[in-house]
């Protein structure tokens, strides 16, 4: 009688312990969570400068594919002032990335030298501001 009880103390501990098995991973999950891709990240420092101050770009980017991949970018840096159109920059980023890898890219330049805000954007998404004065 006593091994019966105890083979059931196991089992019912062993079940328990499988049930809060999805809540533990999922609690744990938080990056990729099985979805194939790159996450990425984007700043700019200092986020106001003036004309000419250097300026730093930096681009994370973390691998959820199961083989090494080549991630590519490209960062435009675009005024919202249309009187510095043409003080407009663009750069592109690549490099290889591999499984549960995570790289930083820094690209370090000269602030605009025309008074304005700027969309930094990678990829066609404004993921940063610049404020140049």
């Amino acid at each position: 009688m006593k091994l019966s009880l105890t083979r059931i103390t196991i089992s019912l501990s062993l079940l328990a312990a499988l049930m809060m098995f999805p809540a533990m991973a999922h609690a744990q999950c938080t990056r990729c969570c099985g979805a194939q891709g790159f996450v990425t990240s984007l700043t700019v420092t200092p986020t106001s400068a003036e004309e000419g101050q250097p300026d730093s770009i930096t681009i994370g980017v973390s691998s959820c594919y199961y083989t090494a991949k080549v991630f590519t970018a490209t960062v435009k840096i675009i005024p919202t002032a249309s009187a510095c159109e043409s003080f407009a920059q663009e750069f592109s980023v690549s490099g290889t990335v591999f499984p549960g890898e995570h790289r930083i890219f820094t690209y370090t330049l000269p602030a605009p030298k025309c008074d304005s805000t700027y969309d930094v954007t990678m990829n066609g998404t404004v993921r940063a501001t610049l404020t140049v004065e």
